[in-house]
C-alpha cells in the first residue's frame, strides 16, 4: 500500500473535494484522505452549503476554498484547478464529498498512474442494479457512448467523477459550464489532444441518492447542449 509519506516524496497529489451540504460524510472522508495526501493537499471546495460543511473543513485543517452562494460542481471544480495550480501539485484526484468516492482508492488511482506513465486515470464503476436504480444504469452507459464517440476513444463511465489528472492539463484549459456537464467538457477537452495517454481505475459503486443534487431533466439538457456545441465546433 502506498502510504502518505511514500506518496508525497515520489510524487505531489493534490486532492479536491466539491461540497455541497455535506455535513454527514466529510468529517469521515477527510480523515481517511489524511492517511495517503497532507492536508496542505487537500482542497475542500465548499459550495455555498447552509450546513456545517464549513466548520468540519476548517476544524481538520484543510485548504478551504469557499463560493457564497452555491454556484455547481463545475463551479466547484474550476475553484479547486485554480487552487492547485498555485500549489506545487504535479497531479490532483477530484473527489466527491457525499461519500460516493471511497478515499481508500487513493493508492490505486496514484499506482495506476505511475504504472501507465499517464496523463489521465478515470475511475470505472461496476453498474449494479443492486446499488444503483436501473434507470441511473442505463443514462450511464448512454452518456458513456456518446462521449467515447465525441472523444474519440473509449470512456467506460463518462460520469464518473472520480479521476486524477497531470496538473498541467489546466493551465490553459478555459471551461464555460459550471455544473454536472463540466465532467464531460473536461473530458472533451483534455482528450481532443493527440498525446493524452489515459487508463482507468476500478472503484467500488457507491450510490446515495438522499444526497444527490443532480436534477436528471435540467442537467441532461445541459449535457445535450454540451455534445451539440462540441460537435458543431469539430464541423
Amino acid at each position: 500500500m502506498i502510504t502518505l509519506a511514500e506518496n508525497q516524496k515520489n510524487v505531489k497529489v493534490g486532492i479536491i473535494i466539491p461540497s455541497y451540504n455535506v455535513e454527514e460524510n466529510l468529517g469521515d472522508i477527510l480523515a481517511t484522505t489524511q492517511s495517503y495526501i497532507l492536508p496542505k493537499y487537500i482542497w475542500v471546495i465548499n459550495d455555498g452549503s447552509i450546513d456545517e460543511t464549513r466548520a468540519i473543513a476548517k476544524r481538520i485543517g484543510v485548504n478551504l476554498v469557499e463560493h457564497p452562494l452555491n454556484l455547481g460542481k463545475g463551479a466547484a471544480l474550476q475553484s479547486g484547478f485554480q487552487a492547485v495550480l498555485k500549489s506545487d501539485c504535479e497531479y490532483l484526484i477530484t473527489m466527491d464529498g457525499d461519500g460516493q468516492h471511497d478515499p481508500h482508492c487513493i493508492p490505486e488511482f496514484i499506482r495506476t498512474q505511475q504504472r501507465n506513465a499517464c496523463d489521465i486515470v478515470l475511475g470505472k464503476r461496476e453498474f449494479n442494479p443492486s446499488v444503483m436504480p436501473v434507470d441511473r444504469i442505463l443514462s450511464n452507459r448512454l452518456s458513456s457512448l456518446l462521449v467515447s464517440w465525441a472523444c474519440g476513444a473509449r470512456i467506460p463511465d463518462s460520469q464518473c467523477g472520480f479521476r486524477l489528472f497531470k496538473t498541467d492539463l489546466f493551465k490553459n484549459m478555459s471551461l464555460k459550464t459550471t455544473h454536472y456537464d463540466t465532467e464531460t467538457e473536461i473530458l472533451l477537452n483534455v482528450l481532443k489532444k493527440h498525446h493524452t495517454r489515459i487508463a482507468f481505475c476500478s472503484v467500488p459503486t457507491l450510490y446515495n441518492a438522499k444526497l444527490s443534487h443532480i436534477n436528471r431533466i435540467i442537467d441532461s439538457i445541459r449535457f445535450c447542449k454540451l455534445l451539440f456545441r462540441h460537435l458543431f465546433k469539430r464541423l
